[in-house]
Parts: structure tokens; C-alpha cells; sequence
């Protein structure tokens, strides 16, 4: 099982850029055999609407 993060990259524009584990899993995500599951790890419990660590109107979702 292919474990991914986001990290720096180097971009021709700005010399560096951040590249998500979020962006990663949808260009994954667009080939239909190259993803059956996707579990993301957070440091939050549950799933939320917007991040409950920085916005203080984040709902509970799931």
C-alpha cells in the first residue's frame, strides 16, 4: 500500500510550490484502476466542513 504526503516541489514560476496529498489522491483518482481505496490520516476526529482548527464555524459532516 503506497503511503503519499504532500511536499515542496519546484515550480517554474515561483521556483516552489506545495503539492497536496489531496491533489495528489485526485490526479490519482482520474485513472479508474489506479485507486479501489483512499484513507487520509488527520489530526482531527472526524470529518468536518471546513478545518475546526482554524475556523470556528467547522460542523461535524460525518
Amino acid at each position: 500500500m503506497p503511503l503519499l504526503f504532500g511536499d515542496v516541489i519546484f515550480d517554474l514560476a515561483s521556483g516552489h510550490n506545495m503539492l497536496s496529498g489531496d491533489a495528489l489522491m485526485r490526479i490519482l483518482a482520474m485513472s479508474p484502476d489506479s485507486v479501489q481505496r483512499c484513507i487520509f490520516v488527520t489530526g482531527v476526529a472526524g470529518i468536518y466542513t471546513r478545518g475546526p482548527k482554524v475556523f470556528d464555524d467547522a460542523m461535524l459532516a460525518r
